[in-house]
Parts: structure tokens; C-alpha cells; sequence
């Protein structure tokens, strides 16, 4: 009783450990990759079940076999000492059943006991649904060759063993998975030909094996047979894996119309099962249906493809063996069938789930013809046909299905890349348009990230290419802001501004100008040391400077042009800020800006350029100055610029204006003064002497003669051709300052000067020097001086120096009646070699001595004797003094002449005067007295009308000679006074006028 309660213990264990280790297929949904296995029975036949497998967590599913390990282990130990105890009894043979059984299981524990359909993948023909088990490995290969020990002791000790079909069937099938499989031949072939067993319901099974032992190994027709002979047994649960086997063989014989003609029964049975109600296990109609994809392809024209599978399949969908018959016919060539397939799905099961990869499918057979277009309206497609399907909502159990959209965009990027690279190779724009499709698939409605920033800045590029300027701006930005990439973030967003120029051309309405100055201030502040840096703020400063922008573009371009003095838009900033400048009239700033960018520039030629620019500056400056009367300023302006900047050629002109300057303020001594700055500034300029000009004529009309001497005595030195006049200008206003004496050295460094005064030449300078120091010498009312400077000049060698000293001298002693000394001065002046003016003043001053002695001699008439003594002697005397003073008429000045012709006319009426005077010797009576007056008369008588026409002529000269010193009205009264005293008056001859002619203009008159 103990050792049979221990039993009885044993088997309740095993019953609860086995229950708890199989799977329950009855609550599991089927897939398409289905799962077919045998579960051995002790008591029943292992029947092939379609599973998959249990959705437990892998750490329930662990501890249940960790436990399941430990009981059959322990479950194994008890069954070992059993067997010691029924050791060649009846009971033996079950309990080495049970132990074998504990084996398999224990290999289970560790690798789960399962036949798998092979996975087939798209496109690939695959061999259909396995029903050989996979392999067993490692250690659990060791428990199943302990199970076939078992299982060959049981056949060989105990043939009559009523479990004989499941020990020999187990033995197989534990052989097929320790990878014996010609032991596991030879173990179902004794199964077939035990005849005990041929009622067995587990031959059908054996059969099922053997035929796939032989596909296994290739061999088809022997296979086929096998399969075949499973027909005699309908009610088995294998006989339809058995036709389906079957026509896996035929296909592999080379017959696919029979290989569909046998899947077709498949699909039959399937469908009866469904509608019977029967064990679902014997429905493999997904299976058969995948797998006629493959049979129909060969078998069929593709043109019958979509109805023939609609009716095959009845209420299962069909979409997914269609699907795999486009990609057999895609995988074989034949492209026309693929896009007749799917072009047929389309049309066929618009709402199918899987529409998207019917485009995608598409998409990829164009895109292997290079039908561009049709592949990418395909791709599109694909994308949209993703959004329905997400969209709308419905439980969706395909994985594919479900990642549709990131399907979308791996395929997108995927094609975009592989156009790129053709359009690069053969440069046809139909490729790089078909990328830029793509590449438009695979960012819509994505977000700019750093994730999609390297596809987005190719998309970007694309557009650009397509001269999609304004869309590229925007991807270009996009991609700016987004990537991680310093390097391509920089060229990223200089390409969106080069876009956006590019898209509005000349239309920078404020829309296009906001945006331009949104995406340049993103560079200039992420990129302050671009190499675009100054190419992209310049664009911004130059449009509001055309846009009159000023004060916008003003800072910018400044920094520009202090920034980058070298490159050419820096210079051209450099301009253009001072152009603004310019405009605005802010000449301060435009000063202070040319000489800013003078400091940077090294290019002598554009140094030169921007000096003028801050010259022209400054003069406007000033002008505004003057304009606003604010001459002061406006002078001292000018002033330091003539100061400071010398060497422009301005500087002269700033110098001159402050001459205007001072007019304008009414200032002429300072007008005077500004002159003179102007020379001492620049002592050579064309105009400097012109300066002094002007200042000293200003000074002098000014009263000024100081200051008019200063200038003119810089004068002499700056118009050496002109020296004298300065000198002689020089000497007068030393003299109207009353510094004579200077006045005199001024006049005699003219004359002293060979150039000026020679033996052969006497200038118009020296005679007005010598006039000059002449006149000053009288001027200075030191007789003495006066006179020792005439005595200096009368010892000159040159006769245009002593002669008019020498006349002069003689003047001055006539004037102070000093007639001893001017006797002798004029009889040794008169032996020099004179100049005929002053020889002919000499004579007359001789003349005025000679007839002084004349006038003072008196006639004696005492005695006729004395009488005629004294006329004789006198009319000697006359003689000599008519001589003196007709001499003085020759080559004399006016002066001289009219007052020797005076002098003659009274020399000749003294005469008339002294004769008549003469009363007779006393010794005379009346009549003798009276005879003696006759006769004198007769004597006197000419010359009084000698006097009247000498001092006729006289007058004559003196007006001929315009003298306005008051001679000719002297002369005039002279010349009445003397026909007042005539005796007889001539007779008075009248003419008439003679006839008057027309046209004739001739001066006629009485004569």
C-alpha cells in the first residue's frame, strides 16, 4: 500500500505540472505567420495544431519553467525508483512511458516544444508550412535522447504494450529533434509496417512525417507519395497539411498548375470547417493563400489575379496574398504584372489598411524604370494614403500599418538620397525635381529639428536649384535655427537671405523688407564674425539707404566702414555714410567721418579722396556759417584750416575767403591785415602778391601809412620786378608817416641802383625817386640838411642824378635870395653836363641874377657923353641877360620856359621903362630934350612890342601846357597890363565867313 499511494502521488503531481505546461490555443488570435504543433499524448495521437505563442511576460514565463523543472525532476527520481520496484512487470512499460514523457518535457521546460511554419519574406519563394520540429540543442538535446533510450527499451521489452502507436510515433518525432532523421525514418517506417498499428490513428501522422522528411531532403516524388496516402484518411486532423505538403511537392516537380489545383482543396476544406463549425485546427487556409501566391504567378496571367484571390479567399481579405504575388512578380521581372497587380488593389480595396504600401510598392517599380514622375506621384500617394488610414481611426493590428508614417519618411529620405546622387552623376533635372518631391514628403509637417536639419538643408539646396527662391528662404531658415552643425547653421541662414533676395528681385515692398532685416539680424547676431557678415549687413544698410532710410542705414554702414576698411563694400559703406552725411547736412559729422576713414586707409590715392571729401565738408560747414552771418566763427574756421592743413589745396582758398569775410563785416583793417596773412601763409601763390596789393592799398586808403609801409616793404622783396615801385610807394608812406629821412634812403636806394638810374638810363622810378628826395629834403625845413642832400646828389657821376640836384640847389638859393652863392653855383653848374631841363633852369636863374644887376643900373644923363656910355653899357647888359633867359627857354619844363618868356618880356620893358626915362643933359634945351625923346622913342618902340609878343608867346605855352598853378592867369595879366601901355593900337582887320557847305564838318570861322 505505501509503494502504491507513492505512485498514485506521482501521477496527480505529473497530471498538474504537464497541465500546467501547455499552451492554450483556443483564446489566442491566429496570425499569418502561424506556428504548427504537436502536442504528444500518451494516450492520443500528437495532431499538428495551428498556435502562437502565449503573450505571458518573460519573467511569468520563467518562473513557471524553473518550476515545471524542478517537479519533473523530482517527478524523474521517483519514477527511477519505481521502476526498480516493477522491474519486469506489466506496470513496468507505463512507467517507462511516463518517464520518457517526463524527458520530453523536461527538454520543453528549457526550449518551449513547438514546429514553426518557416518565415518567408517578401518576395521570396519560399517551402511552405514545416511539420518536422526545430532542432534541439545544448542540454536539452541530452533529455531527448534519454527520452529515446526510453522510448526504444519500451518497443523492444514490451511489443505488446497497448501504447505502442505513441511510443513509436514519440520516438520519431523525439528522433526528428536530437536532428536524427534517418533514425527517424526507420522509427515511422516500423510504425507503418507493424500490422498491429496499421489502425492506428496516429498513421496519418507517421505518413505526415515521413513526406516531410523527404522534402526536407529534396526528394519530391518520394515525399509526394507519402502526402498522397494521407487522402485515405478525411477524418484525420493532418490530412489537410497532407494535400497542402502535397502541393508544395508538385510545385517543387515543377507543376505549378497542380501544386494550385491542390492548394485550392486546402482552401476548400478551410472554408468548410468555417461553415461546419468544425476544429479550427485543420484551417490553414492563410497559409495555403500566401503560399498560391506563389503557384498562381506561374501558373496564371496576372490579369486574373484580383478575382481569382477575391474568390479563393471569400470573407478573408485578400490584400495580403496580392501584395505578396507583386512582390514575387517584382522579385522575378516582371514589372508590368507587379504594377497590374497593384494598380488592380488599389482600384479593387481602396479602403484597405495596407493601400499606402500599394503606392509605396509602386513607387518602387517606377522609380526601377526611371519612370520619375509616376514614381513620385506614387510617393505621394503613399504618404497621403498613410494619413487616411491614421486617420480614421480604426483598430489597426498591422505593425507595418501602424509605422506607416515613419515608413513614409525612411522611404522619402531613402529615394531623395538615391536621385540626388543620379541627378549629380547624369545632371538631369528630372532627378533633382523628383528629390526635391521627395525630400517634400519627408519633412511635411515636420517640425525643424536636429533630427531632420542635414534632409531639410538638402531640400533647402534642391529648391534653390529650382530657383524656388522664396520656399528655399524659408527651409533655408528653418534648417538655420535647427541644426547642430556651427558650420552649416552659418551657411544655412546665409543662403536663406541670398533666397530671399533672389525671390523678390527688386520688389522690396515692407512685407520683403521685414522679412530680409529679420533673417540678417538672425546671422548678424548668431554669427558676429561671419564670413558673410559684411555682405549680408551691408545689403540691409544700402536698401534703406535707397529707401531714404537714413538714420536706419547711417549706424550700420558706419560700423561697416570702421569695421572692414580693406575690403571694397567697407570703402563703399565708408561713402555711403558719408553721402548720408552729406544729405543730411551734418557737415561736423561728415568732417570728423572723412578723417576717420582717412586714419584707416593706406591707399594713398583714396587717402587723398576722403581729404577732399572732409575739405569740401569743412568749407560747407563754413558756409552755412556764413550764411548764417556768424563771420567769426566762420573766420576762425577758416584760419585753422589754412593752419592746419597747409598742404591741401584749399588751403589758399580758406585763407582768401577770410579776406571776403572781413569786407562782409565791413572790416577793412582786418580785410587789410588777412591780405598780408594770406602772403605770409602762402608766399608763393599766384595771388600772394596780389594780397600785399591789396592790403597796401587798403592801409593807404585807410590812412594806415604804417601798416601800408609794412606790406609794402615785403612787397619790394616778393615783386622783384617791381622793386622800384615798392620802394618809391615805400618811401611815401615813410613820408606820410613823417619818417623822412627813412622816405629819403627809400628814394635814394632807387636811384643809387645802376638798374634804375645810369649814364644811358634815367627809369621813370629814379626821376620820381629823385623828385621824391628832392621834395622831402625841402619838405624837412632843415635848410642845412636840405641842402647838403641836393650838394651829395649834384656830386653824382650820373647826370640824371646831379643835374636836377644841381638845379634844384640853385632853386632853393633863388628862393632865399642868396644871389652871391647862387651866382657861383649856377656858373659851375652851368659848366656840367646838365640835363637840358635843368641847364635851361640855370639859365634862367642867371638870367633873373643878370637882369637884377640890369634893373639896378641907372643912365646917367648928365652929359650926353655919360649918356651914351651909360645906353651902351646897358644895352650890353641886355644882351646878355636876353641871353641867359632865351637859353632858359630851351629844353626847360614848362615852368621854366614861361617864366624865362615872363622874365624876357620884362627884361624888355625894363628897357622901354629906362630909356623913357631919360629926361636930356642938363645942358639940353627944350627942343633938344624933345628931340633927343623923339629919338629914344623910335628906339624904344620895338621893344615893348618885343615884350607884348614874348609874353603873348608866354601865355601861349602855359596854356598849351595846361599848367594849373595860376601862370597863365599871371601871364594874362601881365600880357594886359602891357597893352594898356601900348602907344598904338593896331588896326582891327574883319573877315567874313566864307560859304557853308552840306556834310562838310570842317572848323571854319574867322581867322
Amino acid at each position: 500500500m505505501k509503494y502504491l499511494a507513492m505512485v498514485l502521488s506521482l501521477l496527480l503531481f505529473y497530471f498538474f505540472a504537464h497541465a500546467q505546461n501547455q499552451p492554450d490555443a483556443t483564446n489566442e488570435k491566429v496570425k499569418v505567420e502561424s506556428k504548427i504543433t504537436p502536442t504528444p499524448s500518451p494516450n492520443k495521437s500528437a495532431q499538428p495544431e495551428v498556435t502562437s505563442k502565449p503573450r505571458s511576460s518573460a519573467r511569468e514565463e520563467l518562473a513557471t519553467e524553473v518550476l515545471a523543472s524542478e517537479n519533473e525532476q523530482k517527478a524523474i527520481e521517483q519514477l527511477k525508483i519505481l521502476l526498480k520496484k516493477y522491474q519486469g512487470t506489466p506496470t513496468e512499460a507505463s512507467l517507462l512511458f511516463r518517464l520518457a514523457e517526463l524527458y520530453m518535457n523536461k527538454a520543453r521546460s528549457s526550449r518551449v516544444f513547438e514546429m514553426f511554419q518557416e518565415e518567408v519574406k517578401d518576395g521570396e519563394d519560399g517551402t511552405g508550412a514545416s511539420f518536422i520540429p526545430k532542432n534541439v540543442v545544448g542540454k536539452e538535446k541530452l533529455f531527448i535522447l534519454e527520452a529515446v533510450k526510453v522510448y526504444e527499451a519500451i518497443e523492444e521489452s514490451h511489443p505488446e504494450f497497448n501504447q505502442m502507436d505513441a511510443v513509436i510515433y514519440n520516438n520519431g518525432y523525439a528522433h526528428l529533434q536530437a536532428e536524427m532523421k534517418a533514425g527517424a525514418e526507420l522509427v515511422f517506417t516500423r510504425m507503418l509496417q507493424n500490422k498491429r498499428l496499421r489502425e492506428s490513428p496516429m498513421i496519418p501522422d507517421a505518413l505526415l512525417a515521413l513526406g516531410e522528411i523527404s522534402f526536407q531532403e529534396n526528394n519530391f516524388p518520394k515525399g509526394l507519395a507519402f502526402f498522397e496516402l494521407i487522402r485515405k484518411y478525411p477524418e484525420s486532423k493532418v490530412y489537410p497539411y497532407g494535400i497542402y505538403k502535397s502541393s508544395w511537392c508538385h510545385y517543387n516537380m515543377k507543376s505549378p498548375e497542380n501544386a494550385l489545383s491542390s492548394m485550392e482543396e486546402v482552401v476548400t476544406i478551410g472554408h468548410r470547417v468555417e461553415k461546419e463549425g468544425s476544429d479550427l485546427k485543420l484551417d490553414i487556409r492563410k497559409e495555403a493563400l500566401n503560399d498560391m501566391a506563389l503557384f498562381f504567378s506561374e501558373a496564371k496571367p496576372s490579369s486574373e489575379a484580383i478575382p481569382y484571390f477575391v474568390g479563393q479567399a471569400q470573407n478573408i481579405n485578400p490584400a495580403p496574398y496580392l501584395e505578396r504575388l507583386s512582390k514575387i512578380y517584382n522579385k522575378h521581372g516582371k514589372i508590368k504584372d507587379e504594377e497590374m497587380i497593384l494598380l488592380g488593389m488599389i482600384k479593387e480595396f481602396p479602403k484597405n489598411p495596407r493601400r499606402p504600401f500599394f503606392h509605396k510598392r509602386l513607387a518602387e517599380t517606377y522609380d526601377s524604370q526611371n519612370r520619375l514622375k509616376e514614381a513620385v506621384i506614387n510617393l505621394v500617394k503613399f504618404d497621403r494614403a498613410c494619413d487616411d488610414v491614421i486617420n480614421a481611426g480604426d483598430v489597426i493590428d498591422d505593425p507595418e500599418v501602424e509605422e506607416c508614417k515613419d515608413t513614409v519618411d525612411s522611404y522619402a529620405i531613402k529615394v531623395a538620397k538615391d536621385w540626388l546622387k543620379r541627378w549629380k552623376k547624369e545632371t538631369n533635372e528630372k532627378h533633382a525635381i523628383a528629390a526635391e518631391q521627395a525630400l517634400r514628403v519627408h519633412l511635411r509637417e515636420q517640425e525643424a529639428l536636429a533630427a531632420n536639419a542635414e534632409a531639410r538643408y538638402v531640400f533647402s539646396d534642391l529648391l534653390f536649384h529650382l530657383e524656388k527662391f522664396a520656399e528655399a528662404s524659408l527651409e533655408y531658415e528653418k534648417v538655420g535655427k535647427s541644426i547642430e552643425d556651427k558650420d552649416k547653421a552659418h551657411d544655412a541662414r546665409y543662403a536663406a537671405l541670398v533666397s530671399h533676395d533672389k525671390a523678390v528681385k527688386e520688389d522690396w515692398n515692407d512685407e520683403n523688407e521685414v522679412r530680409l532685416k529679420v533673417l540678417a539680424e538672425e546671422y548678424l547676431v548668431q554669427h558676429p564674425t561671419g564670413k558673410h557678415y559684411l555682405d549680408v549687413s551691408f545689403k540691409v544698410a544700402l536698401l534703406d539707404y535707397t529707401k531714404e532710410k537714413l538714420d536706419l542705414a547711417l549706424p550700420r554702414f558706419y560700423l561697416l566702414g570702421q569695421r572692414f576698411p580693406a575690403e571694397a563694400k567697407g570703402q563703399k559703406s565708408q561713402d555711403l555714410y558719408l553721402d548720408i552725411l552729406n544729405k543730411k547736412k551734418d557737415y561736423i559729422a561728415l568732417q570728423k567721418g572723412a578723417l576717420e576713414w582717412k586714419s584707416l586707409e593706406k591707399d594713398p590715392k583714396r587717402r587723398a579722396s576722403l581729404q577732399v571729401i572732409f575739405e569740401q565738408a569743412y568749407f560747407s560747414h563754413v558756409q552755412v556759417l556764413v550764411a548764417e552771418q556768424k563771420y567769426d566763427e566762420a573766420i576762425t574756421l577758416y584760419r585753422e584750416f589754412a593752419t592746419n592743413h597747409s598742404d591741401s589745396d584749399l588751403a589758399d582758398e580758406a585763407q582768401w575767403n577770410i579776406v571776403d569775410l572781413f569786407f562782409k563785416k565791413e572790416d577793412f583793417p582786418g580785410a587789410a591785415s588777412a591780405y598780408l596773412e594770406f602772403y605770409n601763409k602762402f608766399p608763393r601763390h599766384e595771388r600772394a602778391v596780389e594780397g600785399l596789393i591789396r592790403s597796401a592799398d587798403l592801409y593807404e586808403q585807410m590812412a594806415m601809412p604804417s601798416q601800408a609801409l609794412e606790406v609794402t616793404k615785403i612787397l619790394s622783396v616778393a615783386d622783384p620786378k617791381n622793386v622800384a615801385s615798392w620802394l618809391l610807394l615805400s618811401g611815401d608812406f615813410y613820408a606820410a608817416s613823417g619818417k623822412y629821412y627813412e622816405a629819403i634812403n627809400e628814394f635814394k636806394g632807387i636811384y643809387n641802383n645802376p638798374m634804375f638810374a645810369s649814364q644811358s638810363n634815367l627809369t621813370e622810378f629814379a626821376s620820381q625817386a629823385i623828385d621824391r628826395v628832392i621834395f622831402l629834403s625841402d619838405q624837412i625845413g632843415n635848410e642845412e640838411k636840405y641842402l647838403s642832400v641836393l650838394k651829395e646828389m649834384a656830386s653824382s657821376n650820373v647826370q640824371a642824378i646831379s643835374s636836377p640836384a644841381i638845379s634844384t640847389y640853385a632853386e632853393s638859393l633863388f628862393n632865399q635870395n642868396k644871389n652871391a652863392e647862387l651866382g657861383d653855383w649856377s656858373s659851375a653848374g652851368l659848366k656840367r653836363n646838365l640835363l637840358a631841363e635843368d641847364r635851361a633852369k640855370l639859365n634862367y636863374y642867371e638870367g633873373t641874377l643878370k637882369e637884377k644887376a640890369y634893373l639896378n643900373m641907372t643912365i646917367n644923363d648928365s652929359s650926353m657923353n655919360s649918356l651914351t656910355k651909360d645906353i651902351d653899357t646897358k644895352s650890353k647888359m641886355l644882351g646878355s641877360v636876353q641871353a641867359s633867359y632865351q637859353a632858359a627857354t630851351k629844353g626847360g619844363d614848362a615852368f621854366t620856359t614861361v617864366n624865362s618868356l615872363v622874365g624876357l618880356a620884362g627884361l624888355y620893358q625894363g628897357f622901354v621903362t629906362s630909356l623913357n626915362s631919360i629926361q636930356g643933359p642938363s645942358s639940353f634945351g627944350e627942343d633938344e630934350k624933345m628931340a633927343l625923346k623923339d629919338e629914344l622913342s623910335n628906339v624904344v618902340f620895338p621893344f615893348e612890342e618885343k615884350a607884348v609878343e614874348t609874353i603873348d608867346t608866354a601865355l601861349k605855352f602855359a596854356r598849351k601846357s595846361d599848367l594849373r598853378d595860376g601862370s597863365v592867369g599871371k601871364v594874362q595879366r601881365i600880357l594886359d597890363n602891357l597893352n594898356m601901355k601900348k602907344r598904338n593900337i593896331s588896326a582891327v582887320q574883319t573877315y567874313l565867313p566864307g560859304p557853308v557847305f552840306a556834310n562838310d564838318k570842317s572848323d571854319k570861322g574867322a581867322k
